[in-house]
């Protein structure tokens, strides 16, 4: 009986050896997976916060070149506008001319005291 006992025993150390052994291996392997998606993530991360940096430089480039854009048209108005009051005193209409002279020492009165909102009454 004491043999049978020993042996019974022996096969159910092996047995209880074996299965420490497998969830020993199985959470070794899940360290190392847990190891590695967080070096991903950390990789990801780092990937993210360069798309942002890369996207807010871009957005700046686009502010910049839409002021530019602003600042070309604006210059473009203020060419068209002097051609037109050259043409305008070339042709000589009176009328015109003296709306066009009130119109620009208007703006330099403004500009020059800042003065917002005057206007000409009739």
């Amino acid at each position: 009986m004491n043999e049978r006992a020993r042996k019974k025993l022996e096969t159910t150390s092996r047995r209880l050896a074996k299965e420490l052994d497998e969830e020993r291996r199985g959470r070794e392997a899940l360290e190392r997976f847990c190891e590695e998606l967080a070096r991903e993530m950390s990789s990801d991360k780092e990937d993210i916060d360069q798309m942002k940096r890369e996207m807010e430089e871009e957005r700046k480039m686009i502010r910049m070149a839409e002021v530019l854009r602003e600042e070309r048209v604006q210059m473009k108005l203020a060419e068209a506008k002097m051609l037109f009051e050259e043409r305008l005193f070339r042709t000589g209409d009176s009328y015109l001319v003296r709306e066009v002279e009130h119109r620009r020492n208007l703006r330099i009165l403004t500009s020059r005291e800042g003065i917002k909102g005057v206007c000409r009454i009739p």
